[in-house]
């Protein structure tokens, strides 16, 4: 047993102590014998700065529960600790990830706890354990110093010079004749100042960077294998967190090495495999697996889809979103008919979603056999799609196709050239007669893939396109954009939006940059503030 480790064990609760201690209640107050000051004389400031044994934290309620409940969290480097320019730190709980800021108070900060005592005329010391007191209480005073042993924990100082052998009113008999026990307070460190803690979210870049290099196709030969524990190790992101952006993004887990998903692959692995279930007449909701992985690996190769991991983690993004809860008052019908409420309800929670397509949902009901069909879940080996989604991902595919062709597949008309403008960006195309794809164009198509009977509104264009494309305002063009090219930094990311055109849609602009705003931050407000409004006739005589 070492100084360093004695505490003296509380004998009852003493955060309940604290809490329930009255105002004006002398406790007799000492300085524990493993005490060490941080304070620094003023003709020693050029000489390093004592070390502390503790810090003040602030954390949420439930961060701190699941750390009393032995939960272990950690300081990690943003950029890996490369160095002193690494992007600074962040604390890392079980589930989220915390900025980190410090504060220095120049005044004395000490951290103390009460102690119950034994009654006062036993007079018998706590006895001593190899633990930490829990229940601790900071006290920010100006003079308190070592030698000042004898003061009481709420400033006041006590009588005598007996320290902490000294009781308190408390510690007299009450009106019973019965003896209460006596509070003692010891202090046993002193901080120089708190760290204050802000949700924020993890750098998801970091770990784009990390398997960049581990990209699907490329021989890992003479790369080092990135795992679990090493995106650990390098990530400055909760366990919770990271688990799920492996799981949710384009990355995939081979023979134990993390390997990364190329947008243009995932784009040539979905475009075979909804033609293949298309062309083969296979019902989309009960796909055997296999069998669709023999097709896909026919056509691109067991080196581009090696296992059953790769594909279906790439028909993620098509499969049926699980199945809302159903309402309170479902609970009191029959059986039957709650099957059929929740049936229905499911239906109407699809159509609303805004990453559903009215239009999409349109067409199905136009389709034959498709309207009323719920969707069933999937059985073991085989694949539940989302029809409204792979329709989707044939419309977004559009964007990817040069515009020329998109109009001879569905014969549209080349559009006339429009008078020459100024640019507005690099995604201007003033003038161009043809070489980008107009909005109007885009929903024609749309409506011809879904069988729609009437042409798309943009706003359900929009739910389509979601953030996979912007549009030039003053051209009404479309381009194809992927989002997580996009940088993390707000300010960053409103920079590269800028670069692709001088001119954005407010809304559309909003919903790029809200993703990366922290949290309670008002998307709106904080737009205006970076930009300025202006207003423009698009229309002759409609200004927007």
């Amino acid at each position: 047993m070492t100084a360093a480790t004695v505490h003296r064990r509380p004998l009852g609760d003493p955060l309940e102590i604290m809490v329930s201690l009255p105002d004006k209640v002398e406790v007799p107050s000492s300085f524990a014998e493993n005490f060490m000051g941080t304070d620094q004389d003023v003709k020693e400031l050029d000489v390093p700065r004592p070390e502390t044994s503790w810090c003040l934290l602030e954390l949420p309620q439930k961060e701190i529960d699941a750390l009393c409940a032995g939960s272990t969290f950690y300081f990690q480097s943003h950029e890996g600790g490369a160095g002193l320019d690494d992007g600074g730190a962040a604390l890392c709980t079980d589930t989220e990830t915390f900025s980190i800021e410090f504060l220095e108070n120049s005044n004395s900060l000490f951290l103390a706890q009460v102690f119950e005592g034994p009654p006062a005329s036993e007079g018998t010391p706590a006895p001593e354990v190899v633990e930490g007191g829990v229940g601790e209480k900071a006290e920010n005073t100006n003079d308190m110093k070592p030698e000042a042993a004898n003061g009481s924990c709420g400033g006041t100082q006590a009588e005598g010079s007996g320290g902490s052998e000294k009781v308190a009113a408390a510690g007299q008999a009450d009106a019973g004749g019965e003896k209460t026990r006596s509070l003692r307070c010891e202090v046993f460190g002193q901080v120089r100042g708190q760290m204050i803690t802000k949700p924020m979210p993890f750098n998801k870049k970091r770990v784009y960077d990390l398997l960049s290099p581990q990209a699907l196709g490329i021989d890992l030969k003479d790369l080092p294998v990135v795992t679990t524990d090493v995106l650990d190790y390098e990530v400055a992101a909760s366990a919770a967190e990271l688990r799920a952006l492996l799981n949710e993004g384009p990355y995939v887990e081979l023979e134990g090495a993390w390997r990364m998903l190329p947008l243009v692959l995932m784009r040539q692995i979905m475009d075979t495999a909804v033609n293949v279930v298309a062309a083969k007449g296979w019902d989309h909701q009960d796909v055997d697996e296999e069998a669709l992985l023999r097709e896909v690996q026919q056509h691109l190769g067991v080196a581009t889809v090696p296992t059953l991991a790769v594909l279906k983690k790439v028909l993620k993004s098509v499969e049926p979103d699980p199945p809302q809860a159903s309402a309170p008052e479902a609970a009191a019908t029959t059986e039957k008919d709650s099957t059929t409420a929740g049936a229905a309800e499911t239906a109407k929670d699809s159509s609303a979603d805004p990453k559903s397509d009215t239009a999409v949902d349109s067409a199905e009901k136009g389709t034959a056999g498709d309207a009323a069909v719920a969707s069933r879940p999937a059985v073991e080996g085989h694949l539940n799609l989302d029809k409204a989604k792979m329709l989707r991902f044939q419309a977004l595919q559009l964007l990817q196709m040069p515009p020329q062709q998109v109009r001879e597949r569905f014969g549209l008309p080349t559009p006339t050239p429009q008078p020459k403008r100024p640019r507005h960006g690099p995604g201007g195309a003033s003038g161009s007669g043809g070489s980008t794809l107009l909005m109007e164009e885009f929903g024609t198509a749309f409506q011809e893939i879904t069988g729609a009977a009437e042409k798309p509104t943009p706003e359900d264009l929009w739910k389509v396109l979601g953030d996979q494309a912007y549009l030039d305002e003053f051209e009404g063009s479309l381009h194809s954009l992927d989002p997580s090219s996009l940088p993390l930094d707000p300010n960053a990311r409103l920079t590269r939006l800028f670069a692709l055109q001088s001119h954005w849609n407010q809304g559309r602009l909003e919903s790029f940059v809200a993703p990366v705003l922290g949290k309670g931050v008002k998307v709106a407000t904080w737009v205006l503030k970076q930009t300025r409004a202006v207003f423009v006739e698009l229309v002759v005589g409609k200004e927007e």
